[in-house]
């Protein structure tokens, strides 16, 4: 049978098994849980779930918390294959002090064994000092963007103090839409996410702003700050074929 409240200890829902806090009930879970939910795997020491930290069923909010720190995704197919998301990552609290050169580096590094693992592009991405952008595209029907957002919050962990408190619970997402895909309406996209910095008044132009980038593997060179970037490189992206 399943249990429906379970004192601090394992339970299963949907043949799932998850951690409950001693006296919670499991309601919906959130995006992340239900798509963990349906690849479910043996329970480790650690609660990870192919290749992501099981949070079990989500902590009741307090009054004062705003409903929109649990998120509704699409379902699991919208991030699977040829998809185009831009994700959207803060930081617990809105805590800044931890972008810097180390932190940029680490990103990097993570960002691109993730590309690597689930055959994804980063045509852009931007770290702000409370938050990150990555624009995310699919390169083959077996990618998996919901696994990669899991995988780059997992191991990006190290770019952040005890005090900074690592990123929130959930990162937001965009899918870009058909008729967001084509190649101006894709290069708008993109052009929103590294223009962050000006709006918030941080440089006077997109290009000065140094935790900006592009990473796409096999072409270490690839920058959106390139005057033809747009012009010979975008095919990369809406193809999704080097």
């Amino acid at each position: 049978m399943t249990p429906r409240r379970h004192g601090g200890k394992i339970g299963w829902r949907n043949g799932v098994p998850f951690r409950r806090r001693a006296g919670a009930s499991c309601r919906a879970a959130t995006g992340e849980n239900r798509v963990a939910e349906r690849h479910p795997v043996p329970l480790n020491k650690n609660l990870v779930f192919n290749d992501r930290i099981w949070s079990g069923c989500p902590v009741k909010p307090s009054s004062g918390t705003p409903r929109h720190d649990y998120l509704r995704r699409l379902a699991i197919e919208a991030y699977l294959g040829y998809a185009m998301v831009h994700w959207t990552m803060t930081v617990a609290g809105r805590r800044k002090g931890w972008l810097g050169e180390h932190s940029h580096a680490l990103w990097r590094e993570v960002l691109l064994h993730t590309l690597a693992r689930y055959r994804l592009a980063a045509p852009v991405y931007c770290l702000m000092p409370d938050h990150a952008h990555v624009l995310l595209v699919g390169l083959a029907k077996e990618s998996d963007q919901a696994r990669a957002v899991s995988f780059v919050r997992r191991y990006t962990v190290g770019m952040f103090t005890e005090r900074d408190g690592g990123w929130q619970k959930q990162a937001y997402d965009h899918v870009l839409r058909e008729d967001e895909r084509g190649p101006g309406a894709f290069q708008a996209a993109a052009h929103y996410i590294v223009e962050n910095p000006v709006r918030a008044g941080l440089v006077g132009e997109a290009r000065a702003w140094r935790f900006s980038g592009s990473l796409v593997l096999g072409r270490p060179l690839l920058d959106w700050r390139a005057a033809d970037f747009w012009d010979r490189r975008w095919q990369v992206f809406i193809n999704g074929s080097l």
